[in-house]
This record gives C-alpha cells, sequence and structure tokens, in this order.
C-alpha cells in the first residue's frame, strides 16, 4: 500500500518531525478549518524551522493532503477490527463507508480542509493524491474481498471511491446532510453490485 506521509529517509529523526508537522497541520484544520493552516504557523507550533518544513512539504497543499493520507489510515486500523467477516459483501462494503464517512463528519472543519486540498491539487502534488486515492480505493476494495482485492473488485472500490468524494464535498459545502451521504451511498453501491455478476466479483 502506497502511503503519502511515508518519509523519503529512513531516519528515524526524520520520520518524527514528518509526524509532529502533519500532527500540528492536523490540530490547526482541526480547529479553524483550511485557512487556519498557515506553513509558518505550522512551523512555529511543531516547532521545526520553516526551511524545513518546505522541504517535507513542498506547499500547504502537499501538507493537508498528507494530513488526510495519516486520517484515512487510522480509520483503517478500527475498520480491520470491525469488519464482519461473516456478513455479505455488500454489507461490508457498508460498514466500511458508514465507518468512514462519519469518522470524517467528526471533524467538519479538518474534513473541509483536506477536502479542498484534494481538490486544489495540482500537477506537483498528484503522486501524493494518487496515493490517497489508491488508499480509499482499496478500503472500499478490502472490504468486499476479506484479503487481497481482484482487479474487478479494485475497480468497484475505485467507483465507490468517486461518489463517495463527492458526496463529502457535497457534505463540506453543506448541499448533504449526514444522513444523506449514507443515503446516496448505499444506493450507490446497491447499484453497481447489482449490476455485477457474483461470479465475476466474489
Amino acid at each position: 500500500m502506497t502511503v503519502v506521509d511515508r518519509p523519503r529517509s529512513a531516519a528515524p529523526d526524520g520520520q518524527q518531525r514528518r509526524a509532529r508537522i502533519i500532527e500540528t497541520a492536523g490540530t490547526l484544520a482541526a480547529a479553524g478549518g483550511y485557512d487556519a493552516v498557515q506553513m509558518r504557523a505550522v512551523a512555529q507550533k511543531t516547532p521545526v524551522a520553516l526551511a524545513t518544513l518546505y522541504r517535507h512539504f513542498p506547499s500547504k497543499t502537499h501538507l493537508l493532503v498528507a494530513v488526510l493520507n495519516t486520517e484515512l489510515e487510522r480509520v483503517q486500523d478500527r475498520i480491520d477490527r470491525q469488519i464482519v467477516r461473516g456478513a455479505s459483501p455488500y454489507d461490508r462494503l457498508m460498514r466500511v463507508v458508514a465507518l468512514l464517512t462519519r469518522s470524517m463528519q467528526r471533524e467538519p472543519r479538518l474534513t473541509e480542509a483536506t477536502s479542498r486540498a484534494l481538490m486544489f491539487a495540482d500537477g506537483s502534488a498528484a503522486a501524493d493524491v494518487d496515493a490517497v486515492r489508491a488508499l480509499i480505493d482499496e478500503q472500499f476494495a478490502r472490504a468486499m474481498s476479506i484479503g487481497e482485492p481482484n482487479v474487478e473488485q479494485l475497480a468497484v472500490g475505485s467507483v465507490i471511491g468517486d461518489v463517495w468524494l463527492a458526496a463529502m464535498a457535497a457534505w463540506v459545502s453543506h448541499r448533504l446532510t449526514d444522513e444523506e451521504v449514507i443515503a446516496r451511498l448505499a444506493l450507490s453501491i446497491g447499484l453497481v453490485l447489482g449490476r455485477q455478476s457474483a461470479g465475476d466479483l466474489f
């Protein structure tokens, strides 16, 4: 699995510094949203030199995408503990969607900040964004497979990932309520799985 916030250097000090930067940025975002995350403020509160911060994260967008990756990996730990192995693929996928969505909805300002970063990311952050998307898609695909997902399951996971990101963007902009997000995902998952051959996917 590709991890966005994995340091380029294997040095423990570098890993710890990077983790502290991400934690600081997440705290600022949770308190004040996207606009509250200023690179100078992150450097001061971590604390690290501003040049060191930019060496790890070339822009605020890169930093907030890394924050999102960290949050998704924390949710994955809960998913791994709570997934119901004997349930149907639909039920498992809905369980993962609910866990992931509720987790993001508990921190609306943090979700707003990371969602905006994901939408604003340009080509320089493409690799980081792709890694986050791969993590989201794999979370959904693994719910269907309970193990290493196959190509078809990854494709379905990608479709559900698209719908989930769109629904969360609508939630952040107050165009969908908490329950409407879940309802939209439930409908989408039912339609996608209902149109697939059980033999092809499972």
